[in-house]
């Protein structure tokens, strides 16, 4: 939803979540490698098309919107995460 809200059964609320607010290293490898659940119907899909400054600016838009009051994300740490995953 326009809010962060999430849809039940559908897509994970983004508000307060432990995923988004939790280690930048692991919310950045989750948005470029995407995401399975069984808990929810919709995948979400890789976002490893976009750029590293790309990325950071939605991550730090996630992390300090919908509730959210999270620390914002460093270009360098998402370049690093991106260089991992390609290693």
């Amino acid at each position: 939803m326009s809010d962060g809200s999430g849809v039940p059964n559908v897509q994970p609320s983004l508000r307060h979540s432990p995923v988004v607010n939790s280690e930048v290293e692991a919310l950045v490898q989750l948005t470029l490698e995407g995401w399975v659940s069984g808990e929810y119907a919709n995948r979400m899909p890789s976002f490893a098309h976009l750029d590293d400054e790309a990325i950071t600016a939605v991550l730090t838009y996630t992390r300090t919107h919908f509730g959210n009051q999270s620390r914002p994300v460093n270009e360098a740490i998402v370049r690093a995460v991106r260089r991992d995953i390609d290693k």
